[in-house]
């Protein structure tokens, strides 16, 4: 990902903005990342693909997620090759 500083962004503003909606972009301050610029599309991509995780605590997870999950771990202790 390319990076520019909040300096370059006050002297190249146009340029950086064309950039930031093919790919996305780092701005820093000090050299460090401080904002991200990116495509609306992917930015959608990345909400909608954060809706689908799902979380919980082991003590509250359903038997069909407990079943999954020990089965996914027999599989990786077994070195089966579809995992």
């Amino acid at each position: 990902m390319k990076k520019y500083s909040f300096t370059d962004v006050n002297r190249g503003t146009g340029d950086i903005l064309d950039e930031a909606m093919s790919k996305p972009v780092a701005l820093t301050k000090r050299g460090r990342e401080k904002i991200i610029m990116l495509p609306v599309d992917l930015y959608h991509e990345l909400i909608k693909a954060r809706s689908r995780v799902q979380s919980f605590v082991y003590a509250d997870a359903s038997q069909n997620i407990l079943d999954d999950l020990d089965r996914g771990l027999d599989d990786i202790l077994n070195g089966d090759e579809h995992v």
